[in-house]
């Protein structure tokens, strides 16, 4: 738990002490080899977060998760046929596994399998229920295209209230410039400043001249 906590914190270091305590006590701890590959990721300590994976695997070689994580790392190491094979055994223990299909896809345009890539990311988009046919982009969001028209009213909306936000304040700013200017020109103490700066090129003097 205290390893979890500082991994929260993104004390990796600290977390990996805290892992390998455990580990330590209970060498066949798969979360912890999993959870310490990740800190060695993190890290970019990628052959101890790779000893880490295998481990993981190793204990638990029928858990396609373990295969995904495994393959996550491989991309990272740029081996993306690495990344391919395990991405393969997580879809082949889990057939509706999005994410592994998903990412299985991304590592495959990687190595130049457009087509293979485009099979398994329509798999994983017909699991998860979407259409990108179906969807427009608005702004910088995809959204349905039913809903295209008030997502681009309510972006018309925020735009124009922002736009209103920026002239209030420019307005503000201006009135405010006014009242210093007015207040420059209404008090003769104020007034005799003024002209005597400009009348020193525009410096600011520290003089003890007194006003007459």
């Amino acid at each position: 738990m205290e390893a979890i906590a500082k991994v929260k914190e993104n004390d990796f270091e600290g977390a990996i002490s805290g892992f390998s305590k455990a580990i330590d006590e209970n060498p066949l701890d798969i979360e912890s080899y999993a959870e310490r590959a990740v800190c060695y990721l993190h890290l970019k300590q990628y052959d101890l977060s790779m000893f880490d994976m295998n481990k993981a695997v190793e204990l638990e070689p029928n858990h396609g998760y373990r295969y995904s994580c495994r393959a996550f790392l491989k991309s990272a190491m740029k081996d993306y046929k690495g990344a391919v094979a395990d991405y393969q055994m997580a879809v082949e223990i889990d057939p509706k596994d999005i994410v592994a299909l998903n990412n299985l896809g991304i590592a495959q345009e990687n190595l130049g399998y457009y087509e293979k890539a485009q099979e398994n990311f329509k798999k994983s988009n017909e699991l998860l229920g979407y259409d990108p046919d179906q969807r427009e982009i608005v702004g910088d969001v995809a959204v349905d295209k039913a809903d295209a028209e008030e997502a681009r009213r309510k972006l018309e909306e925020v735009e124009k209230k922002n736009k209103e936000i920026e002239e209030k304040t420019e307005e503000v700013s201006s009135k405010k410039k006014r009242r210093v200017m007015m207040d420059v020109f209404s008090k003769k103490g104020e007034f005799k400043q003024f002209v005597r700066f400009i009348g020193n090129g525009f410096k600011i003097k520290d003089d003890k001249e007194g006003e007459s």
